[in-house]
């Protein structure tokens, strides 16, 4: 099999009150959608065994108040849907245990922006990780730690940012049959 990039781009405003981060599966050439509309896995992530998974970072923020950001953690925690009849891994990346960290990311760099008041800045993870398993379901939420880095260099504020689809490997599991 072919490694397949598995690419979620993820944002998020330094104004905004909410905790949410905005989310998308992006598409192209070696990155494909894991993002699912229709069919069985639709509403999910959906990977294969032996896809790599990246997250692309993208702050934005007013100009003249947001200076830079600076990743403090990222951890991808995942919860197994399990029963009597099914089970999955602790996580779709590793086998013994349900978080896992993404440790290395690129140097934030400026981004264009159609607004000229707004600013934003993007990074990537270095290392994706690797599905490692064959099938399975999961709950998967990133939570990503970010320093805010102010204009005036004596303020910095940490903010936490999250998401939280479902996600699914291979067939899915099967479901538990109806009697």
């Amino acid at each position: 099999m072919a490694d397949s990039t598995v690419t979620l781009r993820v944002s998020f405003d330094a104004a905004q009150i909410s905790s949410a981060l905005v989310w998308h599966a992006v598409e192209g050439d070696p990155a494909r959608s894991a993002y699912k509309s229709q069919g069985r896995h639709a509403g999910s992530l959906h990977f294969e065994k032996g896809d790599l998974f990246a997250i692309e970072l993208l702050a934005y923020g007013e100009l003249g108040q947001l200076a830079g950001i600076e990743i403090v953690d990222a951890s991808i925690i995942t919860l197994p849907h399990t029963s009597l009849s099914t089970g999955s891994a602790p996580s779709p990346f590793a086998s013994d245990h349900a978080v896992v960290q993404f440790g290395d990311w690129s140097k934030p760099e400026l981004q264009a922006q159609p607004d000229p008041l707004r600013i934003g800045f993007e990074c990537h993870t270095l290392s994706p990780l690797q599905v490692t398993q064959d099938s399975g379901r999961w709950e998967l939420s990133l939570v990503v730690t970010v320093r805010l880095l102010r204009t005036d260099s004596t303020r910095s504020e940490l903010r936490v940012f999250a998401f939280d689809p479902e996600s699914e490997v291979g067939t899915g599991g099967d479901p538990p049959r109806q009697k």
